[in-house]
């Protein structure tokens, strides 16, 4: 914790958005730490937690380095994958289940891939139609976070510079040593859950705080954003339910 955090944290009590103690508690109005899931000054992804921990099983086996290209059937019953790995196609039979987790993309890809999906679409990319289902690649929703910078005052708390030159070579050799320091931060430090209209019955925004910036307006397309050599504060609301929504079709078959 430091004074830039607890400095924002104060401001959105300014503006009547209350401190809570645990936002995945009965009330998630309200501004934050963030509850990060880090062990030991690095954080702890679910593979660290539990793959990782398991991969020595006899009954599990892990492939990367493949893609996925359909579901296969056998009659209305998923029995396996067909994959793509090292440019040959394998196939995989499973002896219980078939579990599709490929996210918002390629879930809904890989259903359509294998004749499960809009059938006027699938016709047009010229796949057979095993189940016509309107809803597979439809309701595609997106929470566009928007980022905002600010320069704070000269001796205001920042990871500017601490992330540049000589002081990041310092502070990796730090959490190297001691998995302590500026480089166990997560994306964002502190944060709220707000209602873009006072009569929601639960908050519609998410903000993200962190004491760090970037140059952004000077870095070229092709260039990497610098952190700003002054301090700097980032704030990146984003809309939790968005109005808009998407559909997701295959470009060929």
């Amino acid at each position: 914790r430091d004074p830039t955090n607890d400095a924002v944290l104060s401001a959105f009590q300014e503006l009547g958005v209350p401190l809570v103690p645990d936002y995945n508690g009965p009330d998630q109005h309200g501004a934050f730490y963030y509850q990060t899931t880090i062990h030991q000054g690095k954080r702890c992804s679910a593979a660290d937690a539990f793959l990782r921990p398991a991969m020595s099983r006899p009954n599990l086996t892990v492939i990367t380095g493949a893609l996925c290209r359909r579901i296969l059937f056998d009659g209305k019953v998923a029995c396996g994958v067909e994959i793509d790995r090292g440019g040959k196609v394998e196939t995989i039979h499973a002896a219980r289940e078939v579990i599709l987790s490929a996210g918002a993309y390629h879930s809904p890809k890989l259903l359509m891939l294998s004749c499960i999906g809009p059938g006027a679409h699938l016709q047009a990319m010229g796949i057979d139609v095993r189940r016509d289902s309107p809803g597979v690649g439809a309701n595609l929703q997106d929470h566009y976070i928007l980022t905002m910078s600010w320069r704070l005052r000269e001796g205001s708390y920042s990871y500017n510079q601490q992330l540049g030159g000589m002081r990041l070579l310092w502070n990796v050799l730090r959490y190297a040593a001691t998995r302590s320091g500026p480089m166990t931060i997560p994306v964002a430090q502190t944060g709220a859950f707000v209602k873009s209209d006072p009569v929601l019955d639960r908050p519609d925004i998410q903000f993200h705080c962190l004491p760090v910036t970037g140059d952004l307006d000077m870095a070229t397309a092709d260039e990497k954003p610098k952190l700003s050599t002054y301090p700097g504060l980032t704030l990146g609301p984003n809309i939790l339910r968005p109005e808009s929504r998407g559909r997701l079709l295959l470009a060929s078959p």
